[in-house]
């Protein structure tokens, strides 16, 4: 019974990826919203089984991180992957990456995410807690509850209003620059990566007007932004890591927006003011040689890479 369920899910799976504007037309003649949402449910459950099994096949007593294919400027582009690799690789927690821009594979629509053991597990700092608890990682034992605090305002401060400004300055401001990188990075016809710029250009301006950030003036975002740059730059001028000598989870986030925006070039005064501080540029290349020495050999064009700490 169940071998013909599968089959018969495959089918009408298929039938509509192959049919859909027929589905969508048959669906308001025969029956209507009904029909139409049962062949959406039926697809949608064909594809969510399909995607339980290939988890169930992954190797197990191993994380499996799923991130977007890397670019030839540093681990990845998208910072939300760059701070979940850059905690298992200090953490030295063994991990098999794959390279993926399947969003629909993850619980909330979203890379990065994890498959351990059965669990599947999205958003980068969720990820971070359960491994820190899975593994029994100690990056963050020795803080007190002061620099904790701390940390989580720098954390914040990084995830929110720098993510903005660096999406602002990015898409927004300068989309040709974007267009250009995608076409070289990812080997797409620049009428292609122009258009999907011009999406996510869209799609960021969407979120900057629903958080306030784009009711900012030209003037208004470029003080803000750069701002919150020497301020993060006051916090890491203390040390070679946030707090100390050693990095904690919190550098995790920070490296990995710094990082990305340290590639962006010198476009707007905060990313030329990243550019230019020997603090910042020292504090990114401290810990891309301490989590990622191998960084050269990350651009290897596989399909899966594997890291095991020695």
């Amino acid at each position: 019974m169940s071998e013909q369920l599968n089959n018969v899910v495959e089918k009408v799976k298929q039938f509509y990826k192959e049919h859909q504007t027929a589905c969508i037309a048959g669906g308001s003649v025969v029956g209507g919203v009904v029909a139409l949402k049962t062949i959406g449910l039926l697809y949608r459950v064909a594809h969510r089984r399909q995607v339980n099994a290939t988890f169930r096949a992954l190797e197990e007593d191993i994380v499996h991180l799923y991130i977007h294919p890397r670019w030839s400027h540093g681990p990845n582009f998208f910072p939300h992957c760059v701070k979940v690799e850059t905690f298992l690789r200090l953490a030295k927690i063994p991990y098999v990456v794959h390279f993926t821009n399947e969003v629909s594979l993850s619980p909330n629509g979203r890379l990065p995410f994890i498959v351990h053991n059965g669990t599947v597990l999205s958003d980068g700092e969720f990820i971070i807690q359960y491994l820190t608890e899975q593994f029994n990682v100690s990056m963050d034992d020795r803080l007190t509850s002061q620099e904790h605090a701390k940390g989580l305002m720098v954390r914040r401060m990084v995830e929110t209003s720098i993510n903005y400004g660096l999406n602002r300055t990015t898409f927004v401001d300068y989309p040709k620059y974007m267009s250009d990188m995608f076409s070289k990075e990812y080997l797409l016809e620049p009428v292609m990566a122009g258009l999907l710029v011009r999406g996510m250009r869209k799609a960021t301006i969407r979120v900057l007007n629903a958080v306030g950030y784009g009711d900012l003036s030209q003037e208004q975002y470029e003080v803000e932004f750069l701002r919150d740059m020497q301020s993060l730059e006051a916090f890491l001028s203390a040390g070679p890591f946030l707090f100390g000598n050693v990095p904690s989870t919190y550098d995790c986030s920070v490296y990995a927006w710094l990082q990305v925006a340290g590639e962006m070039g010198p476009n707007g005064a905060a990313l030329s003011y990243l550019t230019s501080s020997k603090t910042l540029r020292d504090y990114i290349n401290r810990v891309t040689k301490l989590a990622f020495p191998d960084i050269d050999d990350l651009q290897a064009p596989f399909e899966t890479q594997r890291f095991i700490p020695a």
